[in-house]
């Protein structure tokens, strides 16, 4: 049995700090909230309160109601996003219908809220007691009364349909008295996760369906071999929200079936009364690639950026295929178009540019382009080119003149710049 997640023997310090915070308002400055404080904790639960407060104000991009959270610095930073996570139940919910899900690495809880809230039947638990007793008590202020467990969760003999694994990729880090974070970093190496991932194939195969959240910079093929998913149901999904990449996600068994596309970008967006908006790109058929197709460099019209789940999925290609855009180069991430006809604006999964004027990456010939438009100084964007961004915003931007928008990439006629303006944003 879990301790209860008031019981002081569990995390005196952090709830003595969350009774603190129920009645006082602290300041924002921590040197202001600390002298408040002065005379009726000690100094360590006034520490304690002063950074709880802090958290909360941080984690409004993964929780619901933060103010009422038991929160700690390491769970914070492992907490999934408020729309991935309420996204992923919507998904196991969709494909799963009355199905109990076992959240095996529960943390603060941002996953277990979620699927609660999607009205799915819990099994919770936690290895860390300072964290499970957090998740339990987070869950309970939203009106769930849930037993987390505490332990591993290979040593626990759970009932459940599906299961929901969160491998801890910092197995060296510690988690200290009121939750920070030890002196671990951050490997995407697979044969540190904790729990190995020798031992997801088994805790898969065990249940109807599964999901793992990964890092979404892993690459998927790191896990063919060690999980042998050659014989195993799954899907991938790369998953961004608020502007970023936020995670990869393995799908096996039911929550797999032969309907779905072996893999998918998906690009959520907030929408009101707490719902989530999605697009999502998946694979077409096996068709092969097609050849690359190429264009007068200096009669394009469009460049289009694919957005950063279109690439780590693989799916650039795919991403065009609306807009008939062909790659500006083999090198280089970038589409492009020589038609005159435009679209009016960017859609969920591709950045597009109007091209105004373009030249072969001389200084000269760039900083005569530049004149001919009025442009100064330049925020440029680059693709296939060893220099950064800025260096090139030094190198050809000029002082005097309006700001200019510049796209750097490689073409099979040689490097270039191309002045550009982006087009509007569609709804999103």
């Amino acid at each position: 049995m879990t301790s209860s997640p008031t019981n002081p023997q569990v995390f005196p310090i952090l709830g003595s700090a969350a009774q603190i915070l129920a009645s006082i308002d602290l300041p924002k400055d921590p040197l202001r909230a600390r002298k408040a404080l002065e005379g009726r904790v000690t100094a360590e639960v006034a520490l304690a309160a002063v950074e709880l407060a802090d958290l909360r104000r941080r984690a409004a991009p993964k929780f619901r109601d933060p103010d009422r959270m038991l929160l700690t610095r390491k769970g914070l930073e492992q907490a999934t996003h408020l729309l991935v996570a309420s996204w992923r139940a919507a998904e196991v919910l969709r494909l799963a219908p009355g199905c109990t899900i076992w959240d095996q690495t529960a943390g603060l809880g941002a996953d277990a809220l979620a699927l609660a809230l999607a009205g799915l039947t819990l099994e919770v638990s936690e290895q860390d007691p300072l964290h499970a007793a957090c998740c339990e008590a987070n869950l309970a202020a939203l009106g769930f009364e849930v037993r987390v467990r505490v332990g591993d969760s290979r040593q626990q003999d759970v009932v459940a349909d599906l299961i929901l694994l969160d491998p801890d990729r910092r197995a060296d880090s510690g988690t200290g008295t009121r939750g920070g974070q030890g002196g671990g970093r951050r490997r995407l190496d697979p044969s540190s996760f904790s729990p190995p991932v020798e031992d997801w194939r088994a805790a898969l195969e065990a249940h109807a369906g599964g999901v793992v959240k990964l890092p979404p910079g892993l690459d998927p093929a790191e896990l063919v071999g060690p999980l042998g998913l050659a014989d195993l149901p799954h899907r991938w999904t790369w998953t961004e929200a608020g502007g970023a990449l936020r995670e990869l996600t393995l799908w096996t068994g039911c929550l797999a079936p032969a309907g779905e596309p072996g893999r998918a970008a998906v690009r959520l967006f907030d929408r009101p009364a707490g719902h989530v908006g999605a697009a999502v790109l998946s694979a077409g058929t096996s068709a092969p690639p097609r050849p690359f197709v190429e264009l007068d460099p200096d009669a394009l019209t469009l460049l289009a950026e694919p957005r950063p789940s279109v690439l780590v999925a693989g799916l650039a290609e795919r991403a065009g295929e609306e807009l008939a855009l062909e790659a500006l180069d083999p090198a280089s991430a970038y589409l492009a178009s020589d038609r005159p006809d435009l679209p009016e604006e960017s859609g969920p999964f591709l950045d597009l540019f109007r091209v105004v004027g373009s030249s072969p990456l001389d200084r000269k010939r760039v900083r005569k382009l530049l004149g001919q438009h009025g442009i100064g100084p330049l925020t440029v964007k680059k693709r296939g080119v060893d220099e950064t961004s800025d260096q090139l915003a030094a190198k050809f931007g000029q002082k005097r003149g309006q700001l200019g928008l510049a796209i750097v990439s490689p073409t099979p006629a040689g490097r270039r710049l191309y002045l550009v303006e982006r087009l509007p944003r569609g709804a999103g």
